[in-house]
């Protein structure tokens, strides 16, 4: 096969086509296609996490290694399983907390998605179509950032198997790494939210949106958990309002604190849903459909999420508030 000349260009000589739709609307309808696809793709991302988390649980239980620092727990074992040891515990842990928290997060979307078009109330479509419309680069984004980070906590808690081709996390982790570029990569997703989203209708999408935060929080009765959910919120609020105000005299400072904002985004919606399911849990210890060891772990996942991301929260509102300067201080003959 020779090589292609990048010069050369297709050419469809007498060729006939046919208008579809309204003249100069082409690039709407394509991002209809394109926004479901965005979607579809952070589900993808989600789905990957999912199965990278049951395999390395699973291996984590049965792979017997070392004993407990704290003592022998099987002593009947030559060796304890690796779910003993806190670090292991801790790379599920961080797995779980954002698997089902973002789980949450797609389907409180893909509710949204169904209200905007079905729903009989044309103001509920309107506000509907407004939490879609934010929410599509969040979830694209960080469904699929955490689906390959996820997957490379469970190769890491595996040690060596985990990157062998016995066991399938090593191929979930490759497929994860596309997935975070598929449809616009995650930096443009980012550009869309600070560019597009929160400027369209006088930003009324972000009021629509932080509005709807609160009133889910409403029935949460956990006084540490609605405290952890409304200071994301609260932190979320004030990143946005001193964001506005530098952006209205440097877009470059929009465009600087993207990546780092739209994260912000996706934490502070997971702490509302993680309070909510927490909130449910406890008031559903009488239902059989659910053990009690179903309930109680979304209690302590919830905690864990908390004890978690607050601190990230708060450090990627810093990283907003600096703003371009050492972001843009470079000259391109300085990297």
């Amino acid at each position: 096969m020779g090589t292609r000349d990048p010069t050369q260009r297709a050419a469809i000589e007498d060729a006939k086509g046919w208008l579809i739709g309204e003249p100069n609307k082409g690039l709407k309808c394509m991002f209809t296609m394109m926004n479901a696809a965005r979607i579809m793709v952070g589900i993808q991302g989600l789905g990957l996490a999912e199965t990278g988390y049951q395999v390395s649980l699973g291996f984590a239980k049965e792979r017997l290694q070392s004993r407990s620092i704290a003592g022998p727990e099987h002593p009947n074992e030559t060796a304890d399983p690796i779910i003993v040891h806190p670090d292991v515990r801790r790379m599920l842990l961080r797995q779980k907390a954002i698997i089902e928290g973002s789980r949450a997060m797609a389907y409180w979307t893909g509710l949204h998605l169904d209200l905007s078009h079905g729903h009989a109330d044309s103001n509920q479509r309107e506000r509907s179509d407004d939490i879609v419309q934010l929410m599509t680069p969040i979830v694209k984004s960080f469904l699929t950032d955490e689906g390959f980070f996820s997957c490379d906590q469970a190769l890491q808690s595996m040690g060596g198997a985990g990157f062998t081709q016995d066991w399938p996390v090593e191929q979930l982790l490759r497929d994860g790494r596309i997935a975070r570029i598929y449809e616009g990569t995650n930096g443009i997703q980012a550009l869309d939210l600070v560019g597009r989203k929160l400027t369209m209708n006088n930003g009324r999408l972000a009021h629509t949106y932080l509005s709807e935060m609160k009133n889910m929080l409403e029935g949460v009765n956990n006084s540490l958990h609605l405290a952890s959910a409304n200071r994301f919120i609260e932190v979320l609020q004030e990143t946005l309002g001193g964001l506005v105000i530098k952006s209205a005299k440097d877009p470059l400072e929009a465009a600087s604190a993207a990546t780092p904002l739209l994260r912000m985004f996706a934490l502070t919606t997971l702490a509302v849903l993680w309070a909510k399911m927490a909130a449910q849990s406890e008031e559903a210890t009488t239902i059989e459909n659910y053990s009690e060891a179903f309930l109680s772990s979304k209690r302590k996942t919830a905690d864990h999420y908390f004890r978690l991301y607050q601190p990230e929260m708060i450090a990627l509102a810093e990283e907003v508030k600096s703003g371009k300067e050492t972001i843009m201080a470079l000259s391109a003959d300085e990297f």
